[in-house]
């Protein structure tokens, strides 16, 4: 008799971040040693659903256009949903963005795809609430901030206006929240002008009960101001001091986010420059994003940062890059040193900007846009781990610059 072999294991490569070294051909993008990717929309075409739980094989309506920001909300059965804004800019502009959901069963399976909200313009970027409502930020001349329930369509809420910026509306790009005062939380917004003041919005005291209605009543609304040759800033009540802050110091902001600790990230995309405001010491300090010495393996980040994001983990803020070739990069908070997790390799996505960055709840996938090709790709980890498991002890991939 012939004694039977066992079946060699299956080689499966760790996630190394900074080692850009998988080329998926199906998708054209670069990713990072450890890493698989899936592309699982398309503007344009219905989304495809997939496990039996969808009930039909495909959406009644196309993948939106020009998706932007996102964030990840859980559903009640274990599954989530994919908030994504389109920044549909095209003619005619008024009235054709939105936000729009996609449903995940809680084995990963897009099971549903619908609107949250329709009617509004050049919807960019955004932010979760507290209590798991979406922000979503219109970018465009008088652009207003709505409040979305992703599953208004069970609540009975529609999408709403907020207080948070002036009723004569900005180009606002993107939302974050400071509530470790339960007594006084407060909102932030950025906005995408060359003098876009950064706004802060606290809501008066008997509205902090309310969740849904704290953003619809009233409050105080103050801007950041840089204090000239000091690394200090204040909160004025005045737009125009606010602007004139903005036009000196940090022009253009995107992204922003804060980390529950009392530091807020946000970026100024045409000088390329992170800034991190110390919200309690009202102190700041500033970084290029560009620096090459700080970028770790391989991979550039050379062209404007868009999108921050916070994840489960502390230590690590992700961005997402407008131009070039267009990807995810992550800094470690306490080194400071940046690494990529993917780029943009084909030709196709040259000059295109990445969107949506969000990740699922388990933390074990990345949803991320490249906004003018119109695709959503969902990327995970061979070794079946979520992406925080040990973001602490990173295995960053170091190369001679």
């Amino acid at each position: 008799k012939f004694l039977s072999l066992p079946a060699s294991p299956t080689l499966v490569y760790p996630y190394v971040p900074g080692e850009l070294s998988v080329y998926d051909s199906g998708t054209g993008i670069l990713l990072a040693s450890g890493l698989s990717i899936r592309q699982i929309a398309k503007t344009g075409e219905p989304v495809i659903f997939g496990g039996s739980s969808s009930g039909q094989n495909a959406s009644s309506i196309p993948f939106h256009k020009e998706p932007d920001g996102a964030a990840v909300v859980p559903t009640e059965d274990g599954g989530w949903m994919y908030i994504s804004n389109s920044e549909q800019s095209k003619q005619p502009v008024n009235g054709t963005g939105g936000v729009y959901g996609l449903e995940f069963d809680n084995e990963g399976e897009i099971r549903d795809y619908r609107p949250l909200l329709l009617n509004s313009t050049r919807n960019c970027n955004g932010g979760l609430t507290p209590w798991l409502t979406w922000v979503s930020c219109e970018e465009v001349a008088g652009g207003q901030c709505w409040q979305v329930d992703p599953f208004g369509s069970e609540t009975g809420r529609v999408p709403q206006r907020t207080s948070i910026v002036e009723e004569e509306g900005g180009s606002f790009e993107a939302f974050t929240y400071d509530d470790r005062n339960a007594s006084r939380p407060c909102f932030f917004v950025t906005e995408d002008h060359e003098r876009g003041a950064l706004r802060r919005w606290c809501p008066d005291s008997y509205l902090l009960n309310e969740t849904w209605n704290m953003l619809h009543g009233n409050g105080t609304r103050d801007y950041l101001k840089i204090i000239n040759g000091t690394n200090k800033f204040e909160w004025t009540p005045s737009l125009q001091e606010g602007r004139a802050s903005a036009a000196e110091y940090f022009p253009f902001t995107e992204g922003i986010s804060h980390d529950g600790k009392g530091l807020l990230y946000f970026v100024s995309k045409h000088i390329k420059v992170l800034f991190i405001a110390n919200l309690d010491t009202l102190e700041y300090r500033s970084e290029f994003t560009n620096n090459t010495r700080l970028m770790i393996g391989d991979g550039i980040f050379d062209n404007e940062p868009d999108h921050v994001l916070l994840t489960g983990n502390d230590d690590v803020l992700y961005f997402t890059e407008d131009g070039g070739r267009p990807g995810v990069y992550g800094r470690k908070k306490s080194t400071g040193e940046y690494f990529a997790l993917m780029e943009g390799q084909d030709e196709k996505y040259k000059h295109d900007e990445a969107t949506g960055l969000a990740w699922s709840p388990d933390w074990k996938r990345i949803y991320v846009c490249i906004q003018d090709k119109g695709v959503l790709f969902e990327i995970t980890r061979d070794d079946g781990l979520p992406f925080d498991h040990d973001a602490n002890q990173l295995r960053l991939k170091h190369h001679p610059k």
